[in-house]
């Protein structure tokens, strides 16, 4: 949610304000999203697909044409569903149509380190997800309520922009992931194709024959962004932290990147390539 963090990550307020822009100018034919992105909050991707649905109908109608790149999965993919044509190269990772539900329980952390915690509520279910505490079953029944309920949402609404069924839509979703031909195979994807095929595809949808002129709405245009992690600083250390440590850093960095947000549109695993 929020405004996108330079390279690292795009935010639903940003992007959503440059696909509305572009939607409104008279002068742009049609708009290109290029997406490389592994997922990430529900809302988030609700907000920008939301912008990208405008664009099939109404007064400022004009195709959409998306551009995957090394990922388009699972948030990345419920941006991308309601284009006019999706492209992927061979090897793009892109599917992976499921939900996560993330609430960690800190409690045996706090109890090795001698931590107690008091809680004054009014109601039964007042600290719901407070990750201080594990969750009771009645609890628990309302996360895996919360998850089936969006992932339903998310499945439908890729039947529709798709042309497909919620059930066609099932049987190659739970959460799977797909190469790019995978992902053709399966119409997920319309074309096995890179940006110029897109560009190409553009032209042809909007009726345009002329050269065209490539307008950037991004705003990290002519910037230069530097990121530095807690994991590179960690493989340079003398003394790494250790693996236990490490995972409850890793967990917490996702925790503040979603802003606490416990539904997630989000690959299930990572894959870090060396």
């Amino acid at each position: 949610m929020g405004k996108s963090k330079g390279n690292s990550s795009i935010g639903s307020e940003t992007v959503a304000k440059q696909i509305k822009k572009a939607r409104e100018d008279d002068k742009i034919k049609g708009i290109i999203l290029r997406v490389d992105s592994g997922g990430g909050s529900a809302l988030a991707s609700e907000i920008i697909a939301r912008e990208i649905k405008l664009c099939n109908s109404g007064e400022n109608a004009k195709p959409v044409v998306v551009s995957m790149g090394g990922a388009a999965a699972s948030g990345g993919y419920y941006i991308s569903c309601y284009a006019d044509k999706i492209f992927a190269d061979p090897g793009t990772i892109t599917g992976s149509i499921g939900v996560v539900g993330m609430v960690p329980d800190l409690s045996q952390l706090w109890d090795k380190v001698l931590v107690n915690w008091s809680v004054v509520k009014k109601g039964k279910h007042a600290d719901f997800m407070n990750i201080n505490r594990g969750l009771s079953q009645d609890e628990l029944e309302m996360l895996k309520n919360s998850v089936q309920h969006s992932y339903y949402s998310f499945t439908s609404e890729v039947a529709e922009g798709r042309g497909m069924t919620q059930p066609e839509v099932h049987k190659v979703a739970k959460g799977r992931v797909w190469t790019g031909k995978q992902a053709l195979e399966r119409g997920l994807v319309d074309e096995i194709g890179g940006l110029q095929d897109a560009i190409a595809a553009i032209k042809e949808i909007a009726g345009v024959e002329n050269q065209v002129e490539l307008v950037d709405f991004s705003e990290t245009k002519g910037k230069l962004t530097l990121n530095l992690s807690f994991s590179n600083l960690n493989t340079q250390a003398k003394n790494p932290i250790p693996p236990e440590l490490n995972s409850i850093k890793n967990m917490l960095q996702n925790y503040q990147l979603y802003q606490n947000e416990k539904i997630l549109y989000l690959m299930p695993y990572h894959f870090d390539i060396r």
